[in-house]
C-alpha cells in the first residue's frame, strides 16, 4: 500500500533499515565469494544509502539541522563518504569534501610464494584519496559509514520517535472495501470513460 512519506511521523526507519538490508547483502555476497563488480556496486549503493541519511533527518524534521550537517560535514569518514556517493553519481565531485580525485579500485593480491599463477590469489577492493596516498579497505569503508550513522542515531535518539501515522495506513489497508465490495457506479464511472481510437 502506497503512504506519503513526507507526511509519516517519523520515516527515518524506513530508510535506516533500507540501509541496513544492502549493507546485508553486501556482506552475505562477500561471503560467498562474489566477483568485485558485484562486490563494488553493493557497496556504493549502501554509501549512497548511508549518507541519505543525512537528507532524510533534514527532511523529515525529526533531526536538528545544524546538528545532523555538522556531524555529517565534520566526520572525515562521512566526508570521504560524501565525495564517493557524489562520485558515483554524476562522475565528478564539483565541491569536495576530501578529494575530488579519490578512486575506487580493484587491487590484485597474488597467492603465496612459489604458488602456481592464478593458485591462492585474491582481490581487494580499495578507496584511494589524497592523491592516493591514502587506501582504504572498501568494504571496511562501508562498516564504518554505517556504524558511524548508527552512533549518531542511537545519541540523538530519533528512531524513539513514534511512527504513528504507518499504524494508521495500516487499519485503514484492514478497513478498506475489498473489490468484490465496491459499490457498482465505481466501476460504471470507469467503463464510461472514452476509448483511445486505434491507429489506422
Amino acid at each position: 500500500m502506497s503512504f506519503a512519506r513526507t507526511q509519516q511521523t517519523n520515516p527515518i526507519p524506513e530508510q535506516w533499515e533500507r540501509a541496513l538490508r544492502w549493507e546485508q547483502r553486501l556482506h552475505r555476497l562477500a561471503a560467498a565469494g562474489a566477483p568485485p563488480d558485484d562486490l563494488m556496486d553493493h557497496a556504493l549503493v549502501v554509501l549512497q544509502h548511508c549518507f541519505s541519511m543525512r537528507d532524510w533527518l533534514v527532511n523529515s524534521g525529526v533531526g536538528r539541522k545544524p546538528e545532523v550537517h555538522k556531524f555529517f560535514s565534520t566526520v572525515p569518514d562521512l566526508e570521504l563518504c560524501r565525495d564517493v556517493v557524489n562520485g558515483s553519481k554524476h562522475l565528478r565531485v564539483d565541491h569536495p569534501s576530501v578529494d575530488p580525485k579519490h578512486l575506487t579500485v580493484q587491487e590484485y593480491v597474488p597467492g603465496p610464494v612459489g604458488a602456481a599463477p592464478g593458485v591462492g590469489s585474491s582481490f581487494r577492493l580499495l578507496v584511494l584519496y589524497n592523491q592516493a596516498q591514502d587506501r582504504m579497505d572498501l568494504m571496511d569503508f562501508c562498516t564504518t559509514c554505517v556504524h558511524l550513522v548508527r552512533g549518531f542515531l542511537d545519541r540523538t535518539a530519533v528512531l524513539a520517535v513514534p511512527n504513528r501515522l504507518r499504524i494508521d495506513f495500516a487499519q485503514r489497508a484492514h478497513s478498506a472495501p475489498s473489490e468484490k465490495t465496491r459499490k457498482p457506479s465505481q466501476a460504471t464511472e470507469v467503463s464510461t470513460l472514452p476509448r483511445r481510437s486505434k491507429l489506422p
